[in-house]
């Protein structure tokens, strides 16, 4: 079912300008967490290896193994369709971590070359640093993120 869900997430973002990524269920497991830094690193280089269709990094890396078959026949086209629709990244404009539905997102904001906003780019980031899901839009339509914490 969560495989199914997740699919139908990378559909939805192939189909529409901008999808709600799904966060894998074993995000949640007692795993060594990372730090923001360390995140935000892991959720660049993910963001990095989505566009570059780099589907076997994505692999090694996948917060659960549910995640393989998804990532193996989705990544070659979501790279495809951020060419298509939104060209080359021309400029990065803003880099940042954000909790939405209390999970970590890396948020990569990028000009494209043949977009007329920016681009989003969200990676959810598991708290051990591994890939766990992927939301590509333009930037007027992100998703409202959590509240800050007290």
């Amino acid at each position: 079912m969560h495989a199914r869900l997740r699919t139908l997430t990378v559909a939805i973002a192939l189909a529409s300008p901008f999808a709600s990524p799904v966060a894998s269920p074993l995000a949640a497991q007692t795993a060594p967490s990372k730090s923001l830094d360390e995140l935000k690193l892991a959720g660049r280089k993910y963001a990095e290896w989505v566009v570059t269709a780099l589907a076997d990094s994505l692999v090694a890396h996948a917060a659960s193994p549910d995640m393989v078959s998804e990532i193996r026949d989705n990544v070659a086209t979501m790279a495809a369709q951020i060419g298509v629709r939104a060209g080359v990244e021309l400029s990065l404009i803003e880099e940042r971590m954000v909790k939405r539905n209390k999970a970590d997102q890396y948020w990569r904001i990028a000009k494209y070359s043949t977009l007329g906003e920016p681009l989003l780019i969200r990676v959810v980031v598991s708290p051990d640093g591994k890939y766990a899901g992927l939301g590509v839009g333009p930037l007027s339509q992100a998703p409202p993120v959590d509240p800050p914490s007290p």
